[in-house]
């Protein structure tokens, strides 16, 4: 047998041997382990080299090279002595080339197992095993050799410190994409996939806490089950790990907060979250078959975990800052009034579409550009000095409006400003309902003035001069007086009709009736009347059908008929024609005149309130501008409809429609009166 002293190489073999070590371990790191059990395995004259690790589970993992029992056995001794530990195992190993001695079967060479611990920095990190068939109990390890194999057992350390900065460099590059993340889940994502390659871990969960009231606000999970995940976030004993401050390994246990990783892990590697002191989430890795993270790649994650939760509060806060810009943005746009938003710096930070279209500005190529001169009417001077607080302008684009520019400083808690609002509210409706106003006000005024004129001058001269007058003068004078009182009492009805809509809806007191007679006999009334007062003056009724009942309020169908007629009357001079006829669903009057007809533009507006159709240029029939707008309300009360047709210099066509269906109109008090037998007539044109 040799001896141990033959075994080994020289002291030049064993330098150039660890210089090749050495050597790979700083060229090619990946394959340093590998190198560094052949060069031990060729000084001990062996093939049987292993290297084993400290696992999750708190038993030794083979790591690479020859990992059989015995050497495992002496694995485990080693490492809790912290010493080299030697014995001879029971069954013979395969003895290397030329190991064995002269004249004896390799069968009977039984050898020495060593076990030699790798340490760093006084700190144990795994174990070297060798099996040298040349030496016994009789022929131990030399000190010499046991020196030379620590040497190496030492190198293996390094080659894990070396894996270990590699771990530490991931996780400082994870560091530096992390700031520059913008959504929590995108961070949170990167963070934990990082930390389980770095920990070589088999799954990971990721929680936040909500900033107000500690609960759950955001969890993910990879590669665990879900109800692993739910259980332990529904754990009581969980809830002791939202105090962790530093990165920490527990092992899964029947009362501890990792209970339901019982089957799916052997440890649990936590990382607290850390932001100003307080802990505002947790990564949890689990390992099943991997070493174990030693004290100074803790610290590291640890550290990775303040860095990540102050990432963490900066994305909230990025989140939150977009959100509110998104909503401010939208509340803007959402603005039918100008509205622009410039710094403290007099910077545009904000302008919406209407800004834009009636200030001729763009958002997209103003947007933190100075103010200065890009504003009309002083605007610009305006929102960056504050001064005045309001300010009148008249703008063009794309119609001419008026608005009241308003400034209102934008301030935070402090009550530093931080920039200034200009809010353009439009007041152009307002203009023009100022002046509809004072114009109905004066026409009312006429309107009124006029009748009551004619009333008190005949009826001062009836007075004074009544005695002495021709009974058919007297007669003349209360006509007179009757017809106009009869104007002023149509004008006070037609106000006070405008005042009631406002708050409800036309009450309709209908009854059925003969809609053809009841036309009928109302222009023979109005043409009897205008008979009196233009002799020449013609008005024709034509009706298509005998007869036609129908539910319907008399008084407020008179009062259509008559806004209708008397304007055919007052705006043409030549024969005025009411037709009715049954266009099923609905009973059609139609009033046509041969006026000088409606500007098209204005067939959309005539039955708004206070509002006249441009019938002639010199304006001669001024109204109040209310007569076709009750008469709109009262066809729409009745569930009908008034609508007009009109062609300039040729007349107009005015037409009431009335539903023929009994339950059509929309009535609030209905009293319903059965109708006489009526006598069929033939068709017929009447002319009054």
């Amino acid at each position: 047998m040799k001896t141990a002293s033959q075994t080994a190489q020289t002291t030049t073999d064993y330098s150039t041997a660890l210089s090749r070590a050495i050597a790979a371990l700083i060229r090619q790191p990946e394959h340093a382990l590998q190198c560094i059990l052949q060069q031990t395995g060729a000084l001990f004259g062996t093939q049987h080299v292993g290297v084993f690790r400290m696992s999750a589970r708190g038993t030794l993992l083979p790591v690479e090279g020859s990992t059989d029992s015995d050497m495992l056995h002496a694995a485990h001794n080693a490492w809790k002595s912290q010493t080299i530990f030697s014995f001879s195992p029971d069954t013979p190993k395969p003895a290397s080339p030329g190991s064995a001695s002269p004249g004896k079967s390799t069968t009977e060479t039984r050898g020495l197992i060593v076990a030699a611990p790798a340490q760093l920095h006084n700190r144990l990190v795994a174990v070297l095993t060798i099996y040298v068939p040349s030496l016994s109990k009789k022929t131990p390890l030399s000190p010499q050799h046991q020196t030379l194999l620590k040497s190496f057992a030492d190198l293996t350390a390094l080659t894990f410190q070396r894996a270990q900065a590699k771990d530490i460099e991931s996780v400082l590059s994870v560091n530096d994409r992390i700031n520059t993340l913008e959504t929590i889940q995108d961070l949170l994502t990167i963070l934990t996939d990082e930390i389980q390659t770095t920990l070589r871990g088999t799954g990971s969960l990721a929680y936040l806490f909500h900033e107000d009231t500690q609960d759950i606000e955001t969890a993910l999970f990879q590669s665990l089950p879900r109800d692993v995940v739910e259980a332990t976030l529904q754990n009581p004993a969980f809830t002791a790990l939202y105090q962790c401050s530093s990165a920490q390994v527990d092992t899964p246990s029947r009362n501890g907060p990792f209970h339901a990783f019982l089957n799916v892990a052997n440890a649990i590697v936590t990382v607290p979250l850390r932001f100003q002191n307080k802990t505002i989430g947790l990564v949890c890795i689990s390992l099943q078959d991997a070493a174990l993270p030693d004290p100074d790649l803790l610290n590291l994650l640890a550290l990775l975990g303040r860095q990540a939760g102050t990432a963490v509060c900066a994305t909230r806060l990025r989140e939150k800052n977009t959100s509110q810009n998104a909503l401010l943005t939208g509340l803007a746009s959402a603005l039918t009034n100008p509205l622009i938003i410039a710094d403290k710096h007099g910077r545009f930070r904000l302008i919406n579409s209407a800004a834009e279209i009636a200030l001729n500005v763009s958002n997209d190529f103003e947007y933190e550009h100075r103010i200065e001169n890009r504003l009309p009417h002083g605007l610009d001077k305006m929102l960056l000095e504050g001064e005045p607080r309001t300010l009148d302008v008249h703008l063009v684009n794309p119609v001419p409006r008026h608005y009241r520019a308003q400034i209102t400083e934008a301030t935070v808690k402090n009550g530093e400003n931080i920039g200034r609002f200009l809010l353009l509210t439009d007041q152009t409706s307002i203009e023009k309902a100022q002046r509809t106003q004072a114009d109905f006000v004066s026409i009312i005024g006429h309107e009124l003035r006029t009748p009551l004129t004619l009333v008190k001058g005949f009826t001062r001269t009836l007075i004074r001069r009544g005695e002495h007058l021709p009974p058919d003068t007297v007669k003349e004078a209360l006509k007179a007086i009757e017809t106009h009182a009869q104007r002023l009492d149509h004008l006070i009805e037609d106000l006070l009709f405008l005042a009631q809509e406002e708050h409800e809806p036309p009450a309709l007191h209908c009854e059925e009736a003969d809609l053809v007679s009841f036309t009928r006999d109302y222009v023979k009334i109005v043409a009897q009347r205008k008979h009196q007062e233009q002799p020449d003056r013609k008005i024709l009724f034509r009706s298509h059908i005998p007869d036609l009942s129908l539910l319907f309020d008399r008084a407020k169908i008179a009062r259509i008929l008559h806004h209708l007629i008397d304007n055919a009357l007052e705006h043409s001079e030549d024969t005025v024609t009411i037709e009715i006829r049954n266009e099923h669903p609905y009973a059609r009057i139609s009033i046509e005149d041969q006026g000088i007809g409606i500007y098209s533009g204005d067939l959309e507006i005539i039955f708004n309130r206070f509002t006249q159709g441009n019938r002639s240029s010199s304006q001669e029939h001024k109204g109040m501008g209310i007569g076709l707008h009750i008469c709109k309300r009262l066809a729409e009360a009745h569930g009908g409809d008034i609508n007009v047709k009109s062609n300039l210099g040729k007349g107009s066509q005015f037409s009431l429609l009335l539903p023929i269906e009994k339950s059509s109109p929309p009535i609030e008090e209905t009293t319903i009166r059965t109708s006489e037998s009526k006598k069929n007539t033939k068709k017929k044109s009447t002319q009054c």
